[in-house]
């Protein structure tokens, strides 16, 4: 590859180009996404750098140069009276992943925000860091949300299993992946576009095409309903000029900003016994062992002892169906390193509340539950507050404050790599 010891010492010599996001249907500009070059390793792509900077424990800092160039070099390109330019910039996983990550979390939304008035930037996440830390990752969106960065997930598709975590990250853009505009696409491609199209329909996400290299790309796009592309038939990457963009007509969504209890306080209306909130809870379990759909399943336990050592088996075999299983507060010793359960506390013990929700493309269920004396000892006999729901807003609010509010994994999850185009 041509790359020696001198490596680091050039990671300064980079140049940031842009490739534009395009209106589909009337051919204007919308948006630009940055991208880095290294004139010192023209034969070298941007994703063996990065693999490179990783060995080296400098992909931090690699990152950090490549989002400071993009955000001034678009800023420098944007006269003062012209509207606001939408900029996409890719983040790498690690930056969300680190132990530091609030601080690190931090520092980027100060980088993305560099461009003051001039730059309205879009933080990019690759699809496979879905399935790296959610709990890290949800909490970081919601950082840049408060921010006013929106989010999009770039390279949806790639990985079939990482479409159950989109409504939890609820991005507001997804880039649909290139392999998806393919003439021939086998039957589990075509099912994951057809997830990926009816999440956005349901959640009001923007889509983007990737990948546009013909005009029946560009055509078969828009029929799916992705009314932006990007590609080389609609622009190549290149320096950026002062020409003015069209808007692009997305906010950042609101952050998840209140605490565990409201998602019950706000609805709970009913009371029953805990018998009978855990039959219900079972019967889910069992539908999503026997169920063909890919779920993400989150069981929060009120209390450590109601997570017995068969339930616990049962969180492992659904694991080995479903790419994203976590339970919450439950004993640790009932879990092993291997057996593919993500086990976490919430971070509000006082707050603790018992939940299950379980999310696929067409199935939503949330029970949440908490007894009425909370000082009281447990019994089965005590009465429980809870509301059942299968609305999926309410669902997603659910799994996704559950997530937000609980530790990272105490181990990690799939050794997953990045890169950036």
């Amino acid at each position: 590859m041509g790359v020696d010891r001198g490596f680091d010492e050039r990671f300064s010599s980079l140049t940031s180009i842009f490739q534009p996001i395009v209106d589909s249907r009337t051919g204007l500009v919308v948006a630009h996404e940055a991208l880095t070059r290294w004139p010192a390793f023209p034969d070298t792509s941007p994703e063996q750098i990065f693999d490179i900077a990783r060995t080296m424990g400098m992909v931090d800092e690699l990152d950090r140069r490549c989002i400071e160039s993009a955000v001034t070099t678009a800023a420098q390109s944007t006269p003062a009276d012209h509207a606001p330019r939408t900029l996409f910039v890719n983040i790498e996983a690690e930056a969300m992943s680190s132990e530091n990550s609030s601080a690190s979390v931090r520092r980027l939304s100060q980088l993305l925000r560099a461009g003051g008035s001039q730059v309205r930037p879009v933080a990019e996440f690759p699809e496979r860091s879905l399935l790296t830390d959610p709990a890290r990752l949800l909490r970081s969106a919601d950082r840049l949300r408060r921010d006013g960065v929106t989010i999009a997930l770039d390279d949806v598709g790639a990985d079939p299993d990482s479409l159950v975590l989109l409504p939890l990250l609820a991005p507001e853009v997804i880039k649909l992946d290139r392999s998806l505009l393919d003439d021939d696409l086998p039957g589990d491609k075509l099912a994951t576009l057809l997830a990926a199209l009816a999440y956005s329909s349901r959640f009001e996400v923007t889509l983007i095409a990737e990948g546009i290299e013909t005009e029946r790309q560009k055509d078969k796009a828009l029929a799916w309903g992705a009314d932006y592309g990007q590609g080389f038939h609609l622009g190549r990457p290149g320096p950026l000029d002062a020409s003015p963009t069209s808007s692009f007509p997305v906010q950042p969504r609101p952050p998840v900003t209140r605490p565990l209890t409201d998602i019950l306080d706000d609805r709970a209306t009913d009371t029953t016994s805990i018998s009978l909130l855990t039959s219900i809870s079972d019967h889910l379990l069992d539908f999503a062992m026997t169920t063909t759909e890919t779920l993400t399943i989150v069981v929060a336990f009120r209390e450590p002892e109601l997570c017995s050592a068969d339930m616990a088996r049962k969180l492992q075999r659904l694991a080995r169906r479903h790419p994203y299983v976590k339970a919450l507060d439950a004993p640790r010793a009932l879990f092993t390193a291997t057996d593919g359960v993500r086990h976490a506390d919430l971070v509000q013990p006082s707050e603790r509340i018992g939940a299950i929700a379980v999310i696929g493309q067409r199935f939503y269920c949330a029970l949440v539950a908490a007894p009425l004396d909370p000082d009281a000892p447990a019994s089965p006999s005590n009465e429980w507050r809870y509301f059942f729901s299968t609305d999926p807003a309410q669902v997603c609010d659910s799994a996704r404050t559950l997530i937000v509010h609980s530790s990272s994994p105490t181990r990690p999850g799939p050794d997953l790599t990045s890169g950036r185009p």
